[in-house]
C-alpha cells in the first residue's frame, strides 16, 4: 500500500472510527448554512465566509449570523500565512444577544511530497 494511502487510512480511522456522543448538544433540529467566496490573487488568497445557523425546534429561540473575512499568503510551496477576523451576532435567548470578535493569525507548514499528486 502506498505511503499516502496508509496515512489517509490511519487518519480516517482515528477521526471516524470512534463514536463519541456530545453531551452538551441538543437533540433539537438545527440548520447550519455557510457560503464561502474566494478571490485568488496569486500569491494571495482573499476569502469571505458567511454563515447563518439556527435552532428550528425546541424551547429556545437561538440563531447566529457570522462573517469571517481572511487573507492567506503563500511565500513558497511549504508555508502558508493567514490572518482574519471572525465576527458573530448570536441571539442566545429571547432577551440575550451576544456579539463576538475573534482575531485569527497563523501559519501552515505543508510537509507533503507534492510529486504524489
Amino acid at each position: 500500500m502506498h505511503k499516502l494511502n496508509k496515512s489517509f487510512l490511519v487518519g480516517f480511522l482515528i477521526l471516524f472510527g470512534v463514536n463519541v456522543d456530545s453531551f452538551g448538544q441538543t437533540k433539537d433540529f438545527q440548520s447550519w448554512n455557510s457560503m464561502v467566496i474566494d478571490w485568488n490573487l496569486s500569491p494571495f488568497l482573499v476569502e469571505l465566509e458567511l454563515d447563518y445557523n439556527s435552532l428550528l425546534s425546541g424551547s429556545e429561540d437561538w440563531s447566529e449570523y457570522a462573517m469571517q473575512p481572511s487573507v492567506e499568503y503563500y511565500p513558497n510551496a511549504s508555508i502558508d500565512l493567514f490572518a482574519g477576523v471572525y465576527l458573530t451576532d448570536t441571539k442566545q435567548t429571547a432577551t440575550i444577544d451576544t456579539k463576538e470578535v475573534r482575531p485569527l493569525i497563523g501559519f501552515r507548514w505543508n510537509n507533503m511530497d507534492r510529486s504524489i499528486y
